[in-house]
Protein backbone atom coordinates (compact mmCIF):
# COMPACT_ATOMS: atom_id res chain seq x y z
CA UNK A 1 0.00 0.00 0.00
CA UNK A 2 2.99 2.50 0.88
CA UNK A 3 4.87 1.47 -2.10
CA UNK A 4 1.54 2.03 -5.00
CA UNK A 5 1.09 5.66 -2.91
CA UNK A 6 4.43 6.70 -2.75
CA UNK A 7 4.36 5.86 -6.45
CA UNK A 8 1.48 8.31 -6.94
CA UNK A 9 2.88 11.06 -5.40
CA UNK A 10 6.00 10.36 -7.05
CA UNK A 11 4.22 10.49 -10.73
CA UNK A 12 2.21 13.46 -9.84
CA UNK A 13 5.57 15.22 -8.44
CA UNK A 14 6.75 14.57 -12.16
CA UNK A 15 3.38 15.92 -13.60
CA UNK A 16 3.93 18.91 -12.02
CA UNK A 17 7.60 19.28 -12.47
CA UNK A 18 6.70 19.11 -16.26
CA UNK A 19 3.74 20.86 -16.15
CA UNK A 20 5.83 24.44 -14.54
CA UNK A 21 8.60 23.51 -16.79
CA UNK A 22 6.08 23.47 -19.90
CA UNK A 23 5.02 27.33 -18.02
CA UNK A 24 8.42 28.51 -17.92
CA UNK A 25 9.85 27.76 -21.57
CA UNK A 26 6.17 28.94 -23.04
CA UNK A 27 6.62 32.37 -20.59
CA UNK A 28 10.03 32.48 -22.03
CA UNK A 29 9.28 32.19 -25.37
CA UNK A 30 6.51 34.95 -25.12
CA UNK A 31 9.00 37.11 -23.47
CA UNK A 32 11.78 36.66 -25.73
CA UNK A 33 8.98 37.67 -28.92
CA UNK A 34 8.28 40.83 -26.69
CA UNK A 35 12.08 41.65 -26.71
CA UNK A 36 12.10 40.85 -30.35
CA UNK A 37 9.17 43.20 -31.56
CA UNK A 38 10.52 45.87 -29.48
CA UNK A 39 13.73 46.00 -31.46
CA UNK A 40 12.42 45.52 -34.57
CA UNK A 41 9.59 48.48 -33.61
CA UNK A 42 12.92 50.91 -32.72
CA UNK A 43 15.10 49.66 -35.47
CA UNK A 44 15.32 53.31 -37.49
CA UNK A 45 18.75 54.63 -37.94
CA UNK A 46 19.34 57.89 -36.27
CA UNK A 47 19.12 59.70 -39.89
CA UNK A 48 15.83 58.11 -39.99
CA UNK A 49 14.71 59.06 -36.79
CA UNK A 50 15.75 62.77 -37.52
CA UNK A 51 13.82 62.61 -41.10
CA UNK A 52 10.26 61.32 -38.74
CA UNK A 53 11.14 63.87 -36.25
CA UNK A 54 11.10 66.67 -38.73
CA UNK A 55 7.80 65.60 -40.06
CA UNK A 56 6.37 65.62 -36.30
CA UNK A 57 7.87 68.64 -35.80
CA UNK A 58 5.63 70.23 -38.10
CA UNK A 59 2.31 68.41 -36.57
CA UNK A 60 3.30 69.33 -33.54
CA UNK A 61 3.86 72.84 -34.17
CA UNK A 62 0.21 73.24 -35.95
CA UNK A 63 -1.50 71.46 -32.54
CA UNK A 64 0.96 73.31 -30.22
CA UNK A 65 1.86 70.18 -28.76
CA UNK A 66 5.14 68.53 -27.40
CA UNK A 67 6.66 65.38 -28.51
CA UNK A 68 5.89 63.99 -24.71
CA UNK A 69 2.03 64.43 -25.36
CA UNK A 70 2.09 61.77 -27.86
CA UNK A 71 5.18 59.49 -27.33
CA UNK A 72 5.31 57.86 -23.81
CA UNK A 73 9.72 57.63 -24.36
CA UNK A 74 9.99 61.57 -25.89
CA UNK A 75 12.45 62.50 -22.44
CA UNK A 76 14.94 59.77 -23.78
CA UNK A 77 16.29 61.50 -27.16
CA UNK A 78 16.21 60.44 -30.47
CA UNK A 79 19.26 57.68 -30.12
CA UNK A 80 17.64 55.90 -27.52
CA UNK A 81 14.02 56.19 -27.21
CA UNK A 82 11.54 54.07 -28.91
CA UNK A 83 9.12 56.47 -30.62
CA UNK A 84 6.81 53.68 -31.18
CA UNK A 85 5.47 53.72 -27.39
CA UNK A 86 2.58 56.15 -28.29
CA UNK A 87 0.26 57.82 -25.55
CA UNK A 88 -3.77 57.53 -25.78
CA UNK A 89 -3.31 60.62 -27.74
CA UNK A 90 -0.92 59.54 -30.06
CA UNK A 91 -2.56 56.15 -30.47
CA UNK A 92 -5.56 58.54 -31.61
CA UNK A 93 -3.65 60.34 -33.88
CA UNK A 94 -1.86 57.50 -35.70
CA UNK A 95 -4.68 55.44 -35.98
CA UNK A 96 -7.36 57.52 -37.13
CA UNK A 97 -6.11 61.62 -37.61
CA UNK A 98 -3.26 60.51 -39.63
CA UNK A 99 -5.18 58.33 -41.96
CA UNK A 100 -7.58 60.72 -42.62
CA UNK A 101 -5.11 63.18 -43.44
CA UNK A 102 -3.52 60.97 -45.73
CA UNK A 103 -6.39 59.63 -47.74
CA UNK A 104 -8.06 63.40 -47.92
CA UNK A 105 -4.31 64.79 -48.51
CA UNK A 106 -5.66 67.45 -46.10
CA UNK A 107 -2.83 68.99 -42.94
CA UNK A 108 -3.70 69.29 -39.88
CA UNK A 109 -4.09 73.03 -40.30
CA UNK A 110 -7.45 72.59 -42.60
CA UNK A 111 -9.55 71.04 -39.54
CA UNK A 112 -7.49 72.38 -36.39
CA UNK A 113 -6.23 75.73 -35.15
CA UNK A 114 -4.85 74.17 -32.04
CA UNK A 115 -5.63 70.37 -30.46
CA UNK A 116 -8.59 71.46 -29.05
CA UNK A 117 -9.93 74.48 -31.60
CA UNK A 118 -10.92 74.20 -34.83
CA UNK A 119 -11.66 75.68 -38.64
CA UNK A 120 -15.00 76.40 -39.96
CA UNK A 121 -14.10 73.33 -41.80
CA UNK A 122 -12.90 71.58 -38.73
CA UNK A 123 -15.93 71.95 -36.77
CA UNK A 124 -18.14 71.14 -39.41
CA UNK A 125 -15.55 67.73 -39.91
CA UNK A 126 -16.45 67.36 -36.15
CA UNK A 127 -20.21 67.54 -36.06
CA UNK A 128 -20.70 65.41 -39.34
CA UNK A 129 -18.43 62.69 -37.25
CA UNK A 130 -20.98 62.99 -33.94
CA UNK A 131 -23.76 62.81 -36.53
CA UNK A 132 -22.52 59.39 -38.36
CA UNK A 133 -21.33 57.75 -35.01
CA UNK A 134 -25.00 58.54 -33.42
CA UNK A 135 -26.51 57.13 -36.76
CA UNK A 136 -24.20 54.23 -36.65
CA UNK A 137 -24.84 53.30 -33.40
CA UNK A 138 -28.69 52.90 -34.36
CA UNK A 139 -28.12 50.06 -36.64
CA UNK A 140 -28.42 51.47 -39.75
CA UNK A 141 -25.81 51.27 -42.58
CA UNK A 142 -22.92 52.38 -41.58
CA UNK A 143 -21.46 55.84 -42.75
CA UNK A 144 -18.08 57.17 -43.11
CA UNK A 145 -16.54 60.15 -44.37
CA UNK A 146 -16.16 58.74 -47.57
CA UNK A 147 -19.66 57.73 -47.82
CA UNK A 148 -20.08 61.51 -49.22
CA UNK A 149 -16.49 63.25 -50.10
CA UNK A 150 -14.66 61.76 -53.43
CA UNK A 151 -10.95 60.29 -52.21
CA UNK A 152 -8.47 62.06 -53.68
CA UNK A 153 -6.65 59.16 -55.05
CA UNK A 154 -10.16 58.10 -57.00
CA UNK A 155 -10.22 61.52 -59.03
CA UNK A 156 -6.66 62.93 -58.33
CA UNK A 157 -7.40 66.01 -60.45
CA UNK A 158 -10.33 67.17 -57.68
CA UNK A 159 -9.93 69.36 -54.80
CA UNK A 160 -10.12 66.94 -51.31
CA UNK A 161 -13.09 66.84 -49.52
CA UNK A 162 -15.34 67.27 -52.67
CA UNK A 163 -18.70 65.96 -52.02
CA UNK A 164 -19.92 63.20 -54.33
CA UNK A 165 -22.96 64.39 -56.23
CA UNK A 166 -26.66 63.40 -55.01
CA UNK A 167 -25.21 62.13 -51.26
CA UNK A 168 -26.96 63.87 -48.63
CA UNK A 169 -28.32 61.52 -46.55
CA UNK A 170 -31.38 61.87 -44.66
CA UNK A 171 -29.24 61.20 -41.37
CA UNK A 172 -27.86 65.02 -41.75
CA UNK A 173 -31.10 66.41 -42.33
CA UNK A 174 -32.32 64.91 -39.00
CA UNK A 175 -31.80 67.49 -35.36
Amino acid sequence: MYRVSIQVYFTGMRICRNLLLTLFFILFAVVSQMSIKGEKSNSYSLQEKQEIAKEMQEISNLLNLKCKDCHLEAEKGLETADFTMLTRLGKYTRNTMLPLSEAYQIKCDYCHTSLSTFTDSGKRALQDHETMALYNQSGNKKQSCSTCHILPEKSPTLLPGLIKKNTARPFLLKK
